[in-house]
């Protein structure tokens, strides 16, 4: 999050030369994806049901990418953009997915492990 809010400070943020067209919308969407996973992590340790911290995760990440965007129209050189804002979206839902999905796998490829905590509980 906080490298995200100083990059979006930056009048000319520093970037690789950019190969195609839009490239910048990956460069959001991998962010946002990485911010999406550890915060949907962060929320799976609440007393709450992980659909409502995967949900919650999702929306607090985009509301975040929407404030970014604002705030880059305080930033000299730089100005908001809704597809960059949409782009922030999506890596936030793949991030939660990429998270959920990560914990399946290691719940499949270690059932020994999940079945000894269900018996500690």
């Amino acid at each position: 999050m906080a490298l995200i809010f100083a990059l979006s400070h930056m009048s000319h943020p520093p970037l690789p030369k950019e190969r195609f067209a839009d490239v910048d919308k990956l460069y959001h969407c991998i962010g946002y994806a990485g911010f999406s996973f550890w915060l949907t992590r962060a929320f799976f340790s609440l007393p709450i049901q992980r659909i409502v911290s995967f949900v919650l995760s999702i929306v607090v990440v985009s509301i975040f990418g929407a404030t970014d965007e604002w705030h880059q129209s305080f930033v000299k050189n730089r100005s908001p953009d809704v597809t960059d804002w949409i782009a922030d979206c999506i890596g936030a839902l793949l991030g939660g997915l990429l998270l959920v999905s990560w914990l399946r796998l290691w719940k499949w490829l270690n059932p020994k492990v999940f079945a000894a905590q269900n018996n500690d509980s």
